[in-house]
């Protein structure tokens, strides 16, 4: 293995053209080079992949936090579905009012109301 350095700010012209060319490129400057113009291409290229990966990842995550949403919801259904199927059953087994059968599932009074309004 043999190391290189090189500077873009060297000033000796003993470095062949296409190396003189490749540093003012990587110095910023404007170079018309075939070499050059290879790597531009393959810069250019890489960001735009780089750009679709981000893009996909962002575009990925949305979808994640959406099914995460969609199962909250899922969940919340269930657990509401089961609450109304347990006051409906107290009142039927046991001849609970709606009232007495979310006081004993301890269901929050400031829930009771719609619940109520489901049975």
């Amino acid at each position: 293995m043999t190391k290189i350095f090189l500077s873009t700010k060297g000033t000796l012209d003993d470095v062949a053209l296409e190396i003189r060319n490749f540093l003012s490129f990587v110095d910023g400057l404007p170079v018309e080079d075939a070499f050059v113009d290879e790597i531009r291409d393959l810069i250019d290229k890489l960001k735009r992949t780089e750009k679709e990966k981000v893009n996909y990842m962002t575009f990925q995550m949305k979808i994640d936090e959406e099914r995460e949403e969609a199962r909250a919801e899922g969940i919340a259904e269930g657990q509401e579905h089961e609450r109304i199927s347990s006051i409906r059953n107290l009142m039927e087994t046991l001849h609970f009012t709606a009232q007495q059968a979310m006081d004993a599932l301890k269901i929050p009074a400031s829930e009771q109301s719609r619940y109520a309004a489901l049975l």
